[in-house]
């Protein structure tokens, strides 16, 4: 740098002046680097090979696809692949089942892995946090018209962005425009379903919540398989090749489960010839075997509906109306779920040891994309008009 002119800063009489009444070398550099810092905050910092620039290198979708973990860490925290942990809004949370096991080891292996938990609630837990209130920060334009209140705000989808959901400022705004036809409590806690006449369908949260893909919002309520050639409106049959989603009863899977878990029908199946020993899969409605060995193809299993059905929500045995509810409001949207660019409809199995049988349960409604909800102000989650 010597000779060389910052702006009207000259470096080396800087460097002089530091110097020479204060036989002390750091002061010195402390100095000019002070000097030097303003001149880069205030972007006036120039010198052959080296400016200011506020804008950062663009890079294009292919250099950020070959970085590990990219997408994640821009906020497309749903791509996370997690074994031992599972996401619960911005936390990594050990699974309540492989918490109980470990916990049940005793002796030295409890300690040890008391000591693993400590370190994981204390370092690691919180760690999406952040990633995901920048994601959601630059989600959201805050537009003239939201802040008036005027507008419903759309909400960007992380699988689609040209897809939103609209989002009103309050249920008074969502009431200036639709009839409630029913607002009942969903199967997660402080979430509310709003089924409105015109056939659109809101989820409205008493405080803000993170809500993961894949978490059961509400069911059909009662009801049965009958042939696809039943009169009738009913749940259509989704379950069709080893990359359907499905819905099952872990405590079918794993003695000390108490929980349903949303996977392929693939990986359930690998699931069932790893845990219980099956060679020969028995699923209800499905003809199942694995592809022959190939090397042009994946591992996987060919999948037949045998017996095409639909599930047909019915009257109560007893003859009582059901009473309105989150387990049962779907079953007034059967034919609009596919349409939703938030919800899915996931038939849940359980494991029958007698047999050895993926039997069929009810289908159930879930999120297919992770969403954000914002105390009081109900989320549109439904479209298309649904049966009154």
């Amino acid at each position: 740098m010597k000779g060389e002119k910052i702006g009207n800063l000259d470096p080396s009489k800087l460097h002089y002046m530091s110097l020479s009444f204060i036989e002390d070398v750091e002061f010195g550099k402390a100095r000019l680097e002070c000097a030097l810092t303003d001149y880069w905050l205030d972007k006036k910092f120039e010198m052959p090979g080296l400016a200011f620039k506020a804008d950062a290198p663009q890079l294009t979708q292919a250099e950020m696809d070959r970085v590990p973990g990219a997408a994640i860490a821009s906020g497309a925290v749903d791509r996370l692949k997690l074994e031992v942990c599972a996401r619960e809004g911005a936390r990594i949370i050990i699974k309540p089942d492989e918490d109980r096991h470990w916990k049940a080891q005793g002796g030295t292996i409890t300690e040890e892995y008391q000591a693993l938990k400590d370190d994981h609630e204390k370092n690691y837990e919180k760690l999406l946090a952040n990633i995901m209130q920048r994601r959601q920060g630059s989600s959201r334009s805050h537009t003239q018209g939201e802040e008036d209140g005027a507008d419903p705000m759309p909400i960007q989808d992380d699988r689609n962005p040209t897809e939103a959901l609209v989002e009103f400022e309050n249920l008074d705004k969502l009431k200036e425009t639709e009839t409630i036809a029913e607002q009942v409590p969903s199967e997660i806690q402080d979430v509310e379903v709003i089924r409105c006449e015109s056939g659109k369908l809101f989820l409205l949260a008493k405080k803000d919540k993170s809500l993961t893909k894949h978490l059961q919002i509400g069911g059909f309520g009662t009801g049965g398989y009958v042939a696809t050639t039943d009169p009738g409106p009913g749940v259509k049959w989704n379950v069709t090749s080893d990359k359907s989603l499905v819905q099952v009863d872990d405590s079918t899977l794993r003695a000390d489960a108490a929980s349903v878990s949303v996977m392929t029908l693939y990986k359930l199946l690998v699931a069932l010839e790893k845990t219980k020993r099956i060679t020969t899969h028995k699923v209800s409605y499905l003809d199942v075997k694995r592809k022959e060995e190939s090397e042009e193809e994946l591992d996987g299993f060919e999948v037949t509906v045998r017996s095409p059905q639909i599930f047909k929500p019915m009257k109560n045995p007893s003859g009582k109306e059901e009473k309105a509810s989150g387990k049962n409001v779907f079953s007034r949207c059967m034919d609009s779920l596919e349409s939703s660019p938030a919800l899915v409809v996931c038939f849940r199995f359980r494991f029958e040891k007698i047999g050895g049988t993926l039997k069929v349960q009810k289908p159930y409604v879930v999120l297919s994309r992770a969403i954000q909800l914002t105390k009081d102000k109900p989320l549109q989650a439904l479209f298309i008009p649904c049966h009154s």
